[in-house]
């Protein structure tokens, strides 16, 4: 069980074509996520996918092709942030459900993505996209502070301390581990 947590919305894409951390809330371009669930799923051919996002999970499908993905159906009944939070799965089963997957792709600098891997729920591999990732070259990092709190995760996004890069066929992360429920 992989989660991957896709954030947009109010994170902004400053290059469709790279990954670049040079404005406050950087997202994650789809691609990144895209090449990498397929990259994890050559490592471990059974893997299943859990999406977490803002907006609709159905919006992004051209991710899912291919692979094995499931999402929540719990309906958001929140809609007090606006539009760049809206989402159509409750936000606090969702993070729930991020939380139980003890690998997840993450969006870097996003507390929640730190609040499902790091605070609730067992230790969790994160794997962030890398600045300068590429279609052709999609640099991937491991992050693992569970425990840590939020400045320290923001800080691994920004400056890429705690971040150990991966190669391609993730020998430092074990996929076959499938969802932990046991802390809820």
């Amino acid at each position: 069980m992989v989660g991957v947590h896709v954030r947009h919305g109010d994170f902004k894409l400053t290059d469709e074509h790279t990954y670049r951390t040079d404005i406050e809330w950087p997202a994650v371009p789809f691609w990144w996520y895209a090449a990498t669930m397929h990259a994890i799923k050559r490592v471990q051919p059974d893997v299943v996918f859990f999406i977490s996002s803002t907006g609709n999970p159905a919006a992004f499908a051209h991710l899912y092709e291919g692979l094995e993905v499931i999402s929540l159906d719990a309906p958001s009944h929140y809609a007090y942030k606006g539009e760049d939070h809206d989402s159509l799965v409750n936000p606090v089963a969702d993070i729930f459900a991020l939380a139980c997957c003890p690998v997840m792709l993450a969006t870097p600098i996003s507390g929640y993505s730190h609040w499902a891997a790091n605070a609730l729920g067992a230790a969790t591999d994160c794997i962030v996209p890398l600045p300068g990732a590429t279609l052709e070259n999609p640099l991937r990092g491991l992050v693992r502070i569970h425990g840590a709190r939020l400045p320290r995760w923001r800080a691994a996004g920004r400056t890429g301390s705690d971040v150990l890069p991966l190669g391609d066929g993730f020998a430092e992360i074990d996929f076959g581990r499938g969802a932990n429920v046991d802390w809820l």
